[in-house]
């Protein structure tokens, strides 16, 4: 067993005290409150760490991060973030199913929490069927954001199937309902999409969760936070918090730890945010991380103080997988190459043409190493048509037709010459 001493913050009792998390393989045994003398004892003198559970991202584009899963989780330890509820719609536009297949099987070389989606657009290379393989796994964890919105208030019937493939597997639907509001808003809500990350006033925050949806702050938002202290004191339950795009790089320096300090220093209640940022994706999106609970995995993390967040150490499932002060060993995962350009064998008969005439004029693509050269017949009369028709240009437009030898002027007053010498430059 092993015992992590701190200032457990309990955020679902709104409560915080000192206390060991007690550890048994990768789940908690117990959190154990310290009594009188534990705390008078050396083992508690000492400046303690804040204990809680580990942030969680709620609406991640993870290939617009520039990095791999495991990479990307490595970096988001460092930030105290241990999941990620990720939409990975771009990729699967270019790659289809097997890009994102690619990533889900990369996110297993690490003990990170990843929720994927299964993208909710259709294109000629990803299809329904698609889409119901993806749900019917453990890794995806919703139906990805659905961005026709305008289809969405007309309840058009198109969508009845993507809904039906959710509720099939008991999965939610991310939404996208930038500017949506009164009546559209009422008529989008009667679909069953769960979630908006698009909000950018008060108004539009409060307006949205009064009409039942969950909504996700984006960490990058183009209002001030200082707005939304009262919705989080009412709606905490009906808050995430969420980055959608952050550049993999620039993750080292501030993730969701750098938001939950900024709101917190405006004098946030501290239990709500915190709610926000650990609590409520994992519920909404059922995700397995564990929430600093007896039973639950040892996921958690030790910052500096309940104001700056600065984290000291991560934990997943009882291993220390970040460290402050020590380098904590990781293994490179490189992502496999997805295959996108099928071939098969060309014979001879794949390619034989049949003709009355003995010879015939085709076009003809020549592989060679690294490169396509395309050459054909029509091509060398172009050529050849073109300078021909520039050394009539150059012999009419300059020189002189009549011209007496002389070596010091040859190649400047005679038009053959200077036609012969412009073709060759």
């Amino acid at each position: 067993m092993n015992y992590i001493d701190g200032i457990i913050i309990d955020i679902e009792n709104k409560t915080s005290f000192p206390g060991s998390v007690v550890i048994d393989d990768d789940r908690i045994l117990e959190i154990k409150k310290a009594d009188v003398y534990e705390i008078l004892s050396d083992r508690f003198s000492k400046k303690l760490p804040y204990i809680l559970p580990g942030f969680i991202d709620s609406h991640l584009h993870l290939d617009l991060t520039k990095v791999s899963p495991s990479e990307y989780a490595r970096l988001a330890f460092s930030q105290g973030v241990v999941g990620a509820v990720v939409d990975c719609h771009d990729i699967v536009s270019v790659l289809g199913k097997n890009g994102l297949l690619t990533l889900i099987e990369n996110s297993k070389n690490t003990p990170f929490y990843f929720g994927f989606s299964a993208p909710s657009r259709i294109t000629n290379g990803y299809t329904v069927n698609d889409i119901d393989e993806l749900l019917s796994m453990d890794e995806v964890t919703h139906l990805g954001e659905i961005k026709d919105f305008p289809s969405v208030i007309l309840h058009e019937q198109y969508l009845e199937q993507l809904y039906n493939l959710a509720k099939k597997y008991n999965k939610p639907i991310d939404g996208y309902a930038p500017g949506v509001t009164r009546h559209n808003l009422i008529e989008y809500c009667k679909s069953p999409i769960s979630t908006d990350h698009e909000c950018y006033s008060y108004e539009d925050t409060l307006e949205k969760i009064l009409a039942g949806l969950k909504v996700q702050i984006q960490t990058r938002t183009n209002f001030e936070f200082s707005q939304l202290k009262k919705i989080f004191e009412d709606y905490s339950e009906n808050l995430m918090l969420c980055s959608q795009i952050i550049f993999g790089p620039n993750i080292p320096k501030g993730y969701l730890n750098k938001s939950v300090k900024q709101l917190i220093n405006l004098d946030f209640d501290i239990f709500s945010v915190l709610k926000a940022a650990c609590i409520n994706p994992i519920k909404h999106y059922k995700l397995k991380t564990g929430c600093l609970k007896k039973g639950d995995y040892a996921d958690f993390i030790l910052v500096d103080s309940s104001y700056n967040f600065e984290v000291l150490k991560t934990y997943i499932k009882g291993k220390c997988v970040y460290d402050q002060n020590n380098i904590v060993k990781s293994e490179l995962n490189l992502l496999k190459p997805v295959e996108t350009i099928k071939s098969k064998f060309i014979s001879q008969d794949d390619i034989k043409i049949i003709s009355e005439k003995d010879f015939v004029d085709v076009n003809v693509i020549n592989a060679v190493d690294d490169e396509i050269n395309r050459e054909t017949f029509t091509d060398i009369l172009t050529v050849v048509c073109s300078y021909v028709v520039m050394f009539i240009y150059i012999s009419l437009s300059l020189g002189s037709s009549f011209y007496h030898f002389n070596y010091k002027t040859l190649f400047v007053k005679s038009r053959i010459l200077l036609g012969i010498l412009g073709i060759f430059i």
